[in-house]
């Protein structure tokens, strides 16, 4: 099991075509993503390394119309589902190790 990054996103309409409010894409925080095979790595002599993997994303997207103002407020999530193909990339300090826990 690794910890990988969700996002969210939230756009609304209002009554005028260009007035969009866009808040961009955020982080909702990191989620436990469960491998769909069995992998390991491994490093010896007290060497650390970052693991890349590929990831599954699932995104969602849900919408809703105001009936009494005709505002439209649409809403994206997407979210680590699974992960596989794991492999170590490039060495890392210890200060970077123990910073971007979740």
């Amino acid at each position: 099991m690794l910890y990988f990054e969700s996002y969210g996103r939230e756009m609304v309409s209002l009554i005028e075509p260009r007035d969009l409010y866009d808040s961009g894409w955020y982080s909702n925080g990191k989620k436990e993503t469960e491998a769909r095979i069995g992998i390991e790595v491994g490093v010896s002599d007290g060497v650390k390394k970052i693991v890349e993997a590929y990831i599954l994303y699932r995104c969602e997207y849900w919408w809703y119309v105001d009936s009494f103002t005709g505002i439209t407020y649409d809403y994206f999530w997407a979210y680590p589902v699974w992960f596989d193909s794991i492999r170590l990339g490039s060495s890392i300090s210890c200060s970077t190790c123990d910073s971007e826990h979740p």
